[in-house]
């Protein structure tokens, strides 16, 4: 049974949700800023979660945000696959 513990792929997804994440939000307006803080907010792994997160997501202006989203979905895709979680230190960023 896997223990959820992290490993190289979890630290290179953690990599490229910090990127994207900085991208999306340099390119951002605040109401976006602020859909942006809810999503990281909430997401769990459940299908409930990537659900509310699409929602929020959606009322925002961004750029640059298919780089995020396609890491989220990367995130979760291997959540799924190894029960790893990748560490939020390694997901987040500091703005």
């Amino acid at each position: 049974m896997n223990d959820g513990a992290a490993c190289e792929e979890c630290e290179s997804i953690g990599r490229e949700l910090r990127e994207a994440y900085a991208e999306a939000w340099l390119s951002s307006d605040q109401a976006t800023r602020d859909a942006l803080i809810a999503v990281r907010n909430i997401i769990g792994g459940t299908d409930e979660d990537v659900e509310r997160a699409e929602e929020l997501v959606a009322s925002g202006r961004f750029q640059n945000f298919e780089g995020y989203r396609r890491a989220v979905r990367t995130m979760f895709k291997h959540l799924v696959r190894t029960g790893h979680k990748v560490p939020r230190r390694q997901g987040q960023i500091s703005i």
